[in-house]
């Protein structure tokens, strides 16, 4: 996240097409701005994470039941994306079904005694003269569920919406350099057909472009150790920061001559 961060910082500040800082002809002056970058703000960068995590973290303590987890990489990985989205989408949709119940029994009550001109007048045409509480509710559930999508259509649109985007997006810049490349419709249909085998997570860290030292892979290792002690019982949360822990850590051994 962090070198991704300074590309598109990198790139704004030079007026350069998202995610070409790392081509030939920018890759050497980016990476000599990187080092320079990185010694001075790192530290504060590994902070603000950590300050980032911990605050939404605590933000929704007393209603931890209604909230979920995600990480970016699984979201726009083409295995598990199209899994996420849906899961996504089902605690949306379910929150807003909640929403409606909630409105149609606040909208009865205040209604009450009123004319005509109260809230439930949104729903005239969908109610009856006589209708329970439940029976308003049920509409109510109803008509909010037809501004939702379709649990069924969320991978398709998934693949329209997210990996489409960031594919191109990575993409756009290396096109500019190869003119020769086969025409873009042929090669996003190409794409397609690769799709459920494919693994695309959005554009991976590149340790010869944007470098770490040793000391840097050791803050980060310790900063993500010390959230997955502070929110350990948070298990999603735990497992997506243990798979950084351990990316990370492996980098540290590395670049330490530990592992080759």
């Amino acid at each position: 996240a962090i070198p991704c961060y300074f590309n598109r910082l990198y790139e704004l500040h030079g007026h350069l097409p998202t995610g070409s800082s790392t081509l030939p002809g920018n890759s050497t002056a980016s990476r000599a701005a990187w080092s320079k970058w990185r010694d001075n703000q790192l530290h504060s960068e590994i902070m603000l994470y950590r300050r980032f995590i911990s605050f939404w973290v605590e933000k929704f303590l007393d209603d931890d039941g209604n909230r979920r987890f995600f990480s970016y990489e699984n979201v726009v990985d083409a295995t598990t994306g199209p899994g996420e989205a849906s899961r996504l989408a089902s605690f949306l949709n379910d929150g807003i079904k909640a929403g409606a119940v909630e409105w149609a029994m606040s909208a009865t009550e205040n209604d009450k005694g009123k004319s005509g001109d109260g809230e439930l007048h949104l729903l005239d045409s969908f109610l009856k003269e006589g209708m329970s509480q439940e029976e308003t509710n049920h509409v109510a559930v109803d008509v909010a569920s037809k501004t939702v999508v379709d649990l069924k259509d969320v991978p398709c649109l998934w693949r329209e919406v997210v990996y489409e985007t960031v594919s191109n997006s990575n993409d756009a810049p290396r096109r500019q350099h190869q003119p020769n490349q086969e025409a873009p419709a042929k090669a996003a249909a190409a794409a397609a057909d690769d799709l459920p085998n494919s693994h695309f997570d959005g554009g991976n860290w590149m340790p010869e472009e944007r470098p770490y030292t040793p000391e840097n892979l050791a803050d980060m290792a310790q900063m993500l150790l010390e959230l997955m002690n502070r929110w350990s019982r948070h298990q999603r949360l735990l497992s997506i920061l243990s798979i950084y822990h351990q990316e990370v850590n492996r980098e540290y051994l590395a670049s330490v001559g530990v592992l080759n």
